[in-house]
């Protein structure tokens, strides 16, 4: 594959369905374990410095497996990071001969460094965005699963700007692309609405130094199987076995074909916009006929020119033939596939499409070894956010098994099973296909000096281990532009420090008690650790923004003194704040914490604004 070529607040619209589709549902989040430490560093937007190999590397990691996601260099043992970037890939005496007194130095212990993860489709930041969700949370779960980068596969213009906004006061810690919306996902009386989107008035943000970008724009070309979008539109009509399978068929499907929001004429002449204003497009495209019409505009704005100037793509290709197959290939479309098919309904793909057409579902796969550019998607709309884990995407692309959130394993038949992908494969469609779909596989995606350094250490080899024990592999550190932003409990020795030696350092620390969301009485323990290079001073708690007292510092916590050791104070981190509930209203509250340390300066414990429910 040639790659070359080339907000303080953050709501949810609706639905589901039989398929994979882009819906809004309503949704909850897990409570972020209080276990884990996030560290939010300072992210500037500033040109991207070339790695000065003069001087020596400021971080080292060696003695691991390294896979780079570089055909040129597939492994190797030990990386060398300099300020954001990567400075070096090798072996360990080439690697650690770049050290200085300087340098941290992590001996990985063979563990598995690679590339962070990127979400090539989700919903993720703007569905939380309407729901009222706080950014430090949603980004603190993005990267404890090794999310380096996400891209939301639709935005409306408030959400963009409150993105935008979030970025300037620097609490984007992921880098965040956005798709500008060009119509709703849903109809109205019948007909889809054109949105005036963010792209009408902006140029695209395309500098890979931001940590917001705003690379395209997203149109819906038919349905999702759902009574308020509609249905995916088809060349054939549903069989007369469709209810068998699909009782409330018709709830949905206002005809046998299924809803096309927009005809060839439209979409050809919306798609010219749009490239001619420097945008990509990227279509919802879940039958063949919208696959046909969508092809058929993109080849006609292309005019015979290489899709790698632009990067058009199509999402979910839910319903492909063979030979449409062959046409991504030809025109160089870039295609996203579910990672976790829908195996569980295996059975009724048979009754829903007819003998004839129910294999075209699974076809889509074939594309990850025609050489197109395919990325693996998790599409979260809403629900359980381990959803968001990408080990449970490689997991079903490797083995074509599904397993439900709580729920058993579902073993694919063969028509699905023949379209197992190969581990090296679906990394690659987890990393740098992600990235080349948003012009920066230049920049992220792979292992290779100059990149930036967004890389994570996980719990064992890919490679190696059983398939079927994918979706066990775990995450143990995640680091964006050269910086630690996640070190899960007790993997504080694969976590270079994010804290400088000197007497502008920030504290840093976690709230363990209660947790987010959870709904208190009585008297109450608020507590946590944190900690700095120099003293801590006192811990500060405030409720709905007001300081109502200074907790007691100084609890021993030898959990986090074997993350950290050799910190002043060792291993006296914690913190207990006593919370007398009945002095405060029933209802929705918001406990901070912030730590000051001897030098007076102020850092909020994770998870910054925590939310409970006083009831008593």
């Amino acid at each position: 594959m040639n790659y070359k070529n080339g907000l303080t607040r953050i709501s949810i619209l609706a639905a589901s369905m039989l398929l994979f589709a882009c819906a809004t549902p309503q949704a909850t989040f897990a409570p972020t374990p209080a276990t884990a430490t996030f560290i939010t560093p300072s992210l500037v937007n500033t040109p991207i410095p070339e790695p000065a190999t003069t001087q020596p590397a400021d971080v080292i990691f060696h003695n691991g497996v390294v896979l780079t996601i570089e055909a040129s260099q597939p492994q190797a043992q030990a990386v060398a990071i300099q300020g954001s970037q990567i400075l070096a890939v090798g072996s360990n005496a080439d690697i650690l001969a770049l050290g200085g007194p300087g340098t941290v130095v992590i001996d990985l212990q063979g563990k598995t460094l690679m590339p962070g993860f990127m979400e090539a489709h989700t919903h993720y930041l703007q569905n939380s965005y309407f729901a009222g969700k706080s950014l430090e949370e949603l980004m603190s779960n993005l990267v404890r699963f090794g999310l380096t980068s996400e891209t939301e596969m639709h935005g409306n213009r408030e959400f963009i700007d409150a993105m935008l906004a979030a970025e300037d006061s620097n609490q984007v810690i992921v880098r965040t692309n956005i798709f500008a919306q060009y119509n709703y996902s849903y109809l109205v009386n019948e007909k889809t609405v054109i949105d005036p989107a963010w792209y009408v008035d902006n140029p695209p943000i395309l500098d890979p130094s931001h940590m917001v970008r705003i690379p395209g724009v997203k149109f819906f070309v038919d349905g999702a199987g759902t009574p308020d979008r509609g249905c995916p539109f088809d060349s054939f009509p549903f069989p007369s076995t469709v209810t068998d399978a699909w009782p409330e068929v018709w709830e949905s499907c206002r005809t046998p074909n299924g809803e096309l929001y927009l005809d060839e004429a439209q979409l050809t002449s919306a798609l010219q916009t749009v490239q001619d204003r420097g945008y990509r497009a990227s279509f919802h495209v879940m039958g063949d006929a919208s696959a046909n019409i969508t092809l058929n505009a993109i080849e006609t704005v292309l005019d015979g020119r290489p899709n790698s100037m632009y990067r058009h793509q199509i999402q979910h290709n839910s319903l492909l033939s063979p030979e449409q197959v062959q046409r991504y290939v030809q025109l160089d479309v870039i295609a996203t596939v579910p990672s976790m098919f829908d195996t569980c309904n295996a059975d009724t793909y048979l009754p829903i499409y007819g003998e004839g057409y129910y294999q075209w579902s699974v076809n889509r796969y074939t594309l990850a070894d025609l050489g197109a550019h395919v990325s693996a998607i998790g599409d979260w709309l809403g629900g359980d956010v381990n959803l968001l884990n990408p080990f449970r995407r490689l997991y079903g692309l490797v083995t074509m098994r599904q397993w439900p959130i709580g729920g058993s394993v579902c073993e694919p038949p063969e028509w699905i099973a023949k379209h197992k992908i190969g581990v090296e494969r679906a990394l690659e469609m987890l990393t740098i296909e992600p990235a080349y779909t948003v012009s920066m596989e230049d920049y992220i995606g792979s292992i290779l000096p100059g990149k930036f350094a967004d890389l994570i250490v996980i719990s064992d080899n890919p490679l190696a281990v059983d398939p079927n024990q994918l979706i066990d592999l775990q995450v143990s550190m995640t680091m964006i532009n050269g910086k630690v932003v996640y070190c899960a409990v007790g993997a504080g020795a694969f976590c270079p420090s994010t804290v400088p030696s000197n007497t502008n350092a920030i504290p840093f620390g976690f709230t363990d008690i209660p947790v987010p969301g959870e709904t208190i009485s009585g008297t109450i323990e608020v507590a946590g650790w944190a900690l700095d290079e120099i003293r801590i001073d006192r811990v500060e708690i405030y409720l709905d923004g007001q300081l109502i007292g200074n907790a007691t510092y100084g609890n021993s916590r030898p959990d986090v003194e074997h993350d950290y050791p050799g910190r002043p104070g060792t291993p006296n981190f914690g913190f207990i704040f006593i919370l007398d509930t009945t002095s405060y209203s029933n209802g929705s509250h918001i406990i901070g914490a912030i730590a000051v340390n001897s030098s007076g300066n102020r850092g909020p414990l994770i998870p910054g604004e925590l939310t409970i429910t006083i009831n008593n």
